[in-house]
């Protein structure tokens, strides 16, 4: 629901401050690291014999298998490192979900760009 609330005031500006919003998004990101490494796990690992089924991870030496704490820092090698993709679906419910995934980071970078060119047109 934050996530939505987020985006939807990117088009009442008038309504919070940019610097207010820009501060929300910091502190709803480890939240959204949190939330997305945790229903990777879940999604792969719970209630299955082996991980790698659901979503791949490429940072990962998979031999070893994954750790719980590598959904986590996938997830959050993922925000930092956009250029190269670290989590990939392997079936069809794991492809939906990371693009689901990409898709609100993608949303979370463009309402941050947003609230940062506000601010700067603020203050010239």
């Amino acid at each position: 629901m934050e996530f939505v609330i987020i985006n939807g005031l990117l088009f009442q500006p008038s309504l919070v401050q940019p610097s207010v919003l820009l501060g929300q998004i910091v502190v709803f990101l480890p939240y959204y690291v949190i939330t997305w490494g945790w229903i990777f796990y879940r999604l792969d690992w719970v209630g299955k014999e082996q991980s790698g089924g659901v979503v791949c991870l490429s940072d990962v030496n998979q031999e070893d298998g994954f750790s719980r704490f590598d959904y986590f820092h996938s997830t959050i090698n993922t925000l930092i490192n956009k250029g190269k993709p670290v989590i990939t679906g392997v079936s069809r419910q794991g492809r939906i979900i990371v693009l689901l995934f990409n898709v609100m980071t993608l949303s979370l970078y463009a309402v941050a760009f947003a609230r940062i060119l506000q601010l700067t047109k603020a203050t010239l």
